[in-house]
Protein backbone atom coordinates (compact mmCIF):
# COMPACT_ATOMS: atom_id res chain seq x y z
CA UNK A 1 0.00 0.00 0.00
CA UNK A 2 1.37 3.47 -1.11
CA UNK A 3 0.87 6.27 1.12
CA UNK A 4 -0.84 9.35 -0.63
CA UNK A 5 0.45 13.55 0.54
CA UNK A 6 -1.65 15.77 -0.10
CA UNK A 7 -1.27 19.73 -0.11
CA UNK A 8 -1.09 20.79 3.65
CA UNK A 9 -4.29 22.76 4.30
CA UNK A 10 -3.61 26.68 4.42
CA UNK A 11 -3.81 26.99 8.08
CA UNK A 12 -0.68 24.71 8.54
CA UNK A 13 1.21 26.46 5.62
CA UNK A 14 0.67 29.78 7.45
CA UNK A 15 1.92 28.51 10.72
CA UNK A 16 5.35 28.26 8.67
CA UNK A 17 5.93 31.65 8.50
CA UNK A 18 7.56 33.76 5.54
CA UNK A 19 10.86 33.17 3.99
CA UNK A 20 13.44 35.24 3.93
CA UNK A 21 13.24 36.23 0.19
CA UNK A 22 9.75 37.69 1.09
CA UNK A 23 10.68 39.52 3.93
CA UNK A 24 14.08 41.01 1.96
CA UNK A 25 11.47 42.20 -1.12
CA UNK A 26 9.08 43.16 1.61
CA UNK A 27 11.53 45.50 2.87
CA UNK A 28 12.49 47.00 -0.27
CA UNK A 29 9.29 47.77 -1.11
CA UNK A 30 9.02 49.54 2.60
CA UNK A 31 12.50 51.19 1.80
CA UNK A 32 11.88 52.50 -1.71
CA UNK A 33 8.09 53.90 -0.48
CA UNK A 34 9.92 55.89 2.51
CA UNK A 35 12.34 57.54 -0.04
CA UNK A 36 9.52 58.23 -2.07
CA UNK A 37 7.51 59.78 0.46
CA UNK A 38 10.95 61.83 1.84
CA UNK A 39 11.63 62.96 -1.23
CA UNK A 40 8.50 64.36 -1.89
CA UNK A 41 8.08 65.96 1.46
CA UNK A 42 11.69 67.62 0.89
CA UNK A 43 10.36 69.11 -2.51
CA UNK A 44 6.74 70.71 -0.56
CA UNK A 45 9.18 72.15 2.25
CA UNK A 46 11.30 73.56 -0.94
CA UNK A 47 8.20 74.60 -2.52
CA UNK A 48 7.24 76.65 0.27
CA UNK A 49 10.25 78.75 1.49
CA UNK A 50 9.89 79.77 -2.15
CA UNK A 51 6.76 80.72 -2.52
CA UNK A 52 7.11 82.24 0.99
CA UNK A 53 10.30 84.24 -0.56
CA UNK A 54 8.13 85.09 -3.68
CA UNK A 55 5.29 86.93 -1.45
CA UNK A 56 7.87 88.80 0.84
CA UNK A 57 9.71 89.89 -2.45
CA UNK A 58 6.34 91.00 -4.49
CA UNK A 59 5.51 93.44 -1.13
CA UNK A 60 8.75 94.81 -0.90
CA UNK A 61 8.89 95.59 -4.39
CA UNK A 62 5.27 96.90 -4.39
CA UNK A 63 6.73 98.91 -1.17
CA UNK A 64 9.71 100.34 -2.53
CA UNK A 65 7.50 101.00 -6.54
CA UNK A 66 5.09 103.22 -4.31
CA UNK A 67 7.65 104.60 -2.20
CA UNK A 68 9.37 106.19 -5.47
CA UNK A 69 6.16 107.30 -6.91
CA UNK A 70 4.70 109.05 -3.89
CA UNK A 71 8.14 111.16 -3.20
CA UNK A 72 8.99 111.07 -6.86
CA UNK A 73 12.81 110.52 -5.48
CA UNK A 74 15.08 108.64 -8.53
CA UNK A 75 18.15 108.95 -6.18
CA UNK A 76 17.34 105.75 -4.44
CA UNK A 77 16.67 106.65 -1.17
CA UNK A 78 13.24 104.78 -0.67
CA UNK A 79 14.79 101.83 0.14
CA UNK A 80 15.36 102.32 3.42
CA UNK A 81 13.26 100.16 6.21
CA UNK A 82 13.23 97.29 4.54
CA UNK A 83 11.86 94.67 6.74
CA UNK A 84 12.49 91.07 7.26
CA UNK A 85 16.11 90.76 6.26
CA UNK A 86 15.99 92.08 2.81
CA UNK A 87 18.89 93.90 0.42
CA UNK A 88 17.88 96.03 -2.36
CA UNK A 89 19.80 97.51 -5.05
CA UNK A 90 18.79 100.26 -7.24
CA UNK A 91 20.31 100.62 -11.14
CA UNK A 92 18.65 103.51 -13.49
CA UNK A 93 18.52 102.74 -17.11
CA UNK A 94 17.47 105.32 -20.06
CA UNK A 95 16.64 103.83 -23.42
CA UNK A 96 15.98 105.04 -26.70
CA UNK A 97 14.39 105.04 -30.14
CA UNK A 98 13.99 107.39 -33.12
CA UNK A 99 11.77 109.62 -31.06
CA UNK A 100 11.97 109.77 -27.54
CA UNK A 101 14.04 108.35 -24.33
CA UNK A 102 12.34 106.18 -21.50
CA UNK A 103 13.66 106.53 -18.20
CA UNK A 104 13.76 103.69 -15.81
CA UNK A 105 14.20 102.69 -12.08
CA UNK A 106 15.09 99.28 -12.00
CA UNK A 107 15.00 97.72 -8.07
CA UNK A 108 16.08 94.28 -7.25
CA UNK A 109 16.20 93.00 -3.74
CA UNK A 110 17.40 89.63 -2.14
CA UNK A 111 17.13 88.05 1.11
CA UNK A 112 20.37 88.90 3.23
CA UNK A 113 20.47 84.98 4.62
CA UNK A 114 18.64 82.12 4.44
CA UNK A 115 15.74 81.37 2.34
CA UNK A 116 16.34 80.57 -1.51
CA UNK A 117 19.37 82.84 -3.13
CA UNK A 118 17.12 84.38 -6.03
CA UNK A 119 17.39 87.94 -6.89
CA UNK A 120 13.88 89.20 -7.28
CA UNK A 121 13.60 92.43 -10.26
CA UNK A 122 11.05 94.92 -10.91
CA UNK A 123 11.18 97.93 -13.54
CA UNK A 124 9.03 100.76 -14.21
CA UNK A 125 9.25 103.05 -16.40
CA UNK A 126 10.17 107.09 -14.38
CA UNK A 127 9.15 109.03 -17.63
CA UNK A 128 8.97 109.36 -21.22
CA UNK A 129 10.76 112.48 -22.89
CA UNK A 130 11.08 113.24 -27.04
CA UNK A 131 14.26 112.76 -27.82
CA UNK A 132 16.52 116.17 -29.96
Amino acid sequence: MTQQTFPLPISEKSARGFTFLEVLIALLIVTMAIGVTAGAAVQVIHSEQTAADLRDAALHLQTLACRTYLHDKEDGSVDGGLSGGWQSAHEKKVTANNEQETFWTMWSIRPRKGGTSRSYTVSFRNRTTPSE
